[in-house]
């Protein structure tokens, strides 16, 4: 049996997945990539070095502006996302239209980048509903899927709307509480670059 090559319609042997031309193409991007990775791999050394060399009070320092600007990002991002929301609810209800919709937008997005005390704090919500979301979400689908396969529990209709609401509120409250308490901070310690795969012939 044979298939095709991944990069173009030769046919290959059965087992591989590139033909030679592409397997040496591939080859060569790939101790393109493990340059750049070894780079990178020689920074995070340094890096981690220094970090190391710090102090308990340093390392928090460090992680509290991290913290700050993860905040200030996702502050900025939600006051973008309501500059366009309200963009086109103001011209969707004719409320305004032209020159006066795009000043609305550029005064809010423009209000959010000013007060940066509202939007650090705008961001820490917006970072706890997101992480709700996610965690609750796959928690949810797990518990689902783990009560259908152990008790034949099929949830639908009203009960699943309970049972997700229920997860999302647990979640939230546990969330919260681990953010007022500075357990969810952000981390500035560096992280180490990931190895490239070897493409496989």
């Amino acid at each position: 049996m044979s298939n095709k090559c991944k990069r173009c319609n030769a046919w290959i042997p059965d087992g591989r997945h590139y033909c030679t031309p592409h397997y040496n193409e591939a080859i060569f991007e790939y101790n393109n990539k493990m340059d750049h990775y070894r780079h990178q791999l020689n920074e995070y050394y340094v890096n981690i070095d220094w970090w190391n060399s710090l102090s308990e009070g340093e390392k928090l320092k460090l992680n509290y502006e991290s913290e700050i600007s993860l905040r200030m990002g996702l502050g900025l991002l939600g006051g973008l996302i309501i500059s366009i929301i309200l963009y086109f609810i103001t011209g969707r209800y004719e409320l305004m239209s032209g020159w006066p919709q795009w000043i609305l937008g550029i005064f809010i997005f423009g209000a959010f980048y000013k007060f940066r005390q509202f939007t650090i704090f705008f961001g820490r919500i917006i970072k706890v509903f997101v992480m709700t979301g996610l965690i609750g979400g796959i928690l949810s689908l797990t518990l689902m899927f783990f009560l259908y396969q152990s008790f034949d529990i099929d949830l639908s209709g009203q009960s699943l709307k309970l049972f997700v609401s229920l997860m999302l509120g647990v979640v939230l409250i546990v969330i919260s509480i681990l953010e007022i308490n500075g357990k969810l901070i952000a981390s500035a310690e560096p992280k180490e670059p990931t190895q490239p795969k070897m493409p496989k012939p």
